[in-house]
């Protein structure tokens, strides 16, 4: 296991080696919140609301599926096709560890990364300008960040096992 800590610690350093591309990608994820939320503000409007659904409601829906997408983004199939079509996929078939295993640490360090030097910012500008708030009643928070982990926990065994 500590094999793939290693792997991946490489993947996030190499994401970071990159700073250009880092500070790219939270303005565009930036700009990618600031336009879904516009759009939600033009559809109901700051103070109204659509069938219940308010505009506080949308921007924590918004902030929540980039949060959850973030963590769960995965590059991994486009990956092992360029690895098929360049040829480079034999050299880690020879590799004494699971092809399986080293993506997704991979995947995984990418992951992480996105997930602090991207969608946290994107968080802190949502609570700062759109006053986004985790929903109040402590219970469904609970069982949100339970069905999430067992989410992740099932694409993992699905990754790793099959």
């Amino acid at each position: 296991m500590g094999v793939y800590f290693e792997f991946i610690k490489k993947s996030y350093q190499q994401q970071y080696a990159y700073r250009a591309n880092a500070y790219i990608r939270i303005i565009s994820t930036l700009i990618n919140l600031s336009v879904q939320i516009s759009v939600w503000a033009a559809l109901i409007g700051s103070g109204g609301s659509v069938k219940g659904i308010t505009f506080s409601d949308m921007v924590s829906f918004v902030v929540i599926n980039m949060l959850v997408s973030s963590l769960s983004h995965t590059d991994i199939g486009n990956r092992l096709a360029e690895k098929i079509s360049n040829g480079s996929i034999v050299i880690d078939f020879i590799r004494p560890i699971s092809l399986k295993a080293y993506l997704f640490s991979e995947e995984l360090g990418s992951n992480v990364f996105r997930t602090i030097f991207s969608t946290v910012p994107a968080c802190i500008m949502a609570v700062i300008i759109w006053k986004f708030k985790l929903p109040s009643n402590g219970l469904n928070l609970l069982f949100f960040t339970v069905s999430i982990l067992l989410g992740m926990a099932l694409l993992v065994q699905d990754f790793l096992l099959c």
